[in-house]
């Protein structure tokens, strides 16, 4: 009955809630409220978050309410006749440790671990807290295993510092272990790795700490001793002489790269979609929002947002989810929210099509500004396919497709004036550009002292270095409004050609690990010495790992086509 019935809780369960709805994420629920409460600081609203526990809250639904539940959203007599079976005479309890709890009856609030804090210019009244009866939070809480909170470097803080503590006593013990080269490395994929990708997903990294995570990874590995093959190639595939170890800077940038796939999803309603539009339109007031995909930010462009988008904007690191149309959560309006700040452009999607400096992305939250740090690491690899409609919502400033004098424009005047994409520049119900003279009045209607002659000369200039097949595009098809537009993002990695909807995490960190990754230096003795491709050591490397082989004998291998083992003749 429950695999029946997974498939459409989706249509009928609101998107605020993602705990066991398939396809959400709950990333999706701690991004939203990290980003509330950020547009509420910074714009001093009045706001309270409200953490409310239940005791054995699954076990005390009320069965009769359960039952109203189904009949109102259409269920069938004979599918509710096998729930009510299911619930019949039925006592519920927990067993923990061989022991049973309690039956369960009544749902209860244990005040105890419910809280109450404050937001913007919120404030709470002793005999309000004594009414409620609820404990009261100054700055921070913690909302499903992470910290969040109007003090943002205690939050940042706490959340990496119980993780960090926690791996490093893990590592102390495993270092007591006489372990080999290759379970060392398994120690640090499964059980170390794999402990901070939930707090990556929705935290910003900073720099401190992805430094002091490398260095832990490097001195457990060889044993706090010099390590003898470098980084670069120990973090590669075991096929190119690495040790297939994850380095945590670029699982950042693969988990903000999935976050820009739900961001570009029109389905997905979550909150901080809504919050990052908002971020993004403020950059230079271009209102960009999703074609801000197109551009190119630097880091002072984006420096108002919170470090989370601009991680997500520097990565291209969160694009899948951003494009999937059936994806609906709520952090995508706070994405929007805080995009729509970049240049004042309001860009929304298209803001992706730019390249925007980093002193711009600090205007958004950090988790943001690593969201765009990302694509742009692999700008190179990606393509977008355009289609007319597209082409019309090209951002025209910090587009690295329409440069003046090797770089990028950033035209405020045209920008204050709603000038931002090309559609602003073209008529609305025939083919072709608007001549000057309307690009000089709806520039006078902003700003009257404006000088007529310059205005007319950039324009000129603009439509000069226009691509041609956008300027053939505009001369040939009318925009048409109605229609229904997405923005397709095409990846490749080796040679291959990637939908980003369809791109797994681990499909995008293979592309950003082809950024970092180093070929072993070791290994050209031996291709000077034995004439070997590159090639054939591939099929080397692969023997070399054979999942038969004992853990120390692929040690063993493995320092040998490295060159590191010391002889007479390196000493």
């Amino acid at each position: 009955m429950s695999n029946r019935l997974k498939f459409v809780l989706p249509k009928l369960v609101s998107s605020f809630q993602t705990c066991c709805i398939l396809g959400r994420d709950i990333a999706d629920t701690t991004s939203s409220i990290r980003d509330l409460i950020e547009i509420i600081e910074n714009d001093d609203l009045e706001a309270y978050l409200i953490k409310v526990d239940q005791e054995k809250a699954f076990d005390k639904v009320d069965h009769d309410y359960l039952f109203l539940v189904l009949e109102k959203f259409g269920f069938g007599p004979k599918f509710m006749q096998w729930i009510k079976i299911f619930y019949n005479n039925v006592n519920s309890s927990v067993k923990c440790n061989g022991f049973l709890t309690n039956e369960a009856s009544g749902a209860k609030i244990n005040r105890q671990k419910s809280e109450i804090m404050s937001l913007g210019s919120g404030s709470i009244t002793y005999s309000e807290l004594d009414k409620l009866q609820i404990q009261k939070c100054e700055n921070v809480t913690k909302v499903l295993g992470i910290y969040v909170g109007k003090d943002k470097e205690l939050c940042e803080l706490l959340n990496w510092k119980d993780k960090i503590k926690k791996i490093k006593t893990i590592l102390f013990f495993w270092n007591k272990r006489d372990l080999t080269l290759p379970g060392r490395a398994t120690v640090l994929t499964s059980l170390i790795m794999s402990r901070l990708y939930y707090t990556v997903t929705v935290c910003p990294l900073p720099e401190k700490v992805k430094n002091e995570i490398r260095l832990i990874v490097i001195k457990f590995l060889w044993q706090n001793k010099s390590h003898l093959v470098k980084y670069q190639s120990v973090v590669g595939t075991k096929l190119e002489g690495g040790l297939n170890i994850p380095d945590i800077f670029l699982k950042m940038q693969a988990f903000r790269l999935k976050f820009l796939k739900k961001y570009l999803d029109p389905e997905c309603q979550s909150i901080w979609k809504g919050a990052f539009d908002y971020f993004i339109t403020k950059i230079d007031n271009m209102d960009l929002k999703q074609d801000i995909v197109y551009t190119h930010l630097n880091s002072k462009q984006i420096k108002h947002l919170p470090l989370h988008y601009q991680e997500m904007i520097n990565a291209l690191k969160f694009l899948g989810r951003l494009l999937d149309d059936e994806y609906e959560v709520l952090w995508k309006y706070t994405f929007k929210y805080f995009v729509s700040s970049i240049y004042d452009m309001k860009l929304c999607h298209n803001v992706f099509y730019t390249v925007i400096p980093n002193c711009k992305l600090k205007k958004l939250p950090v988790v943001y500004q690593e969201f765009f740090q990302a694509p742009n690491c692999i700008r190179k690899k990606i393509e977008f396919p355009l289609s007319v409609e597209n082409i019309y919502d090209q951002p025209l400033f910090v587009n690295p497709n329409i440069v003046l004098n090797n770089r990028t424009i950033v035209w405020h005047d045209f920008i204050g004036a709603g000038i931002v994409c090309l559609k602003d520049i073209c008529f609305e119900v025939k083919t072709g550009f608007l001549p000057n003279h309307a690009i000089v009045e709806m520039i006078q209607v902003v700003y009257e002292d404006v000088n007529v002659q310059y205005v007319v000369d950039r324009y000129r200039n603009l439509l000069n270095v226009i691509p041609v097949e956008w300027k053939n595009t505009v001369n040939t098809d009318i925009h048409r409004i109605s229609i229904p537009r997405t923005i397709d993002i095409s990846i490749i990695c080796k040679n291959v050609h990637y939908d980003l909807k369809l791109c797994s995490t681990k499909t995008l960190y293979t592309i950003m690990l082809e950024n970092i990754v180093e070929k072993p230096v070791g290994i050209e003795l031996w291709k000077s010495e034995f004439d070997v491709s590159s090639e054939a050591f591939s099929k080397i490397w692969e023997h070399v790992n054979m999942y038969w082989k004992p853990s120390n004998l692929v040690e063993l291998y493995f320092k040998v086509l490295h060159n590191y083992i010391f002889t007479n003749v390196k000493l």
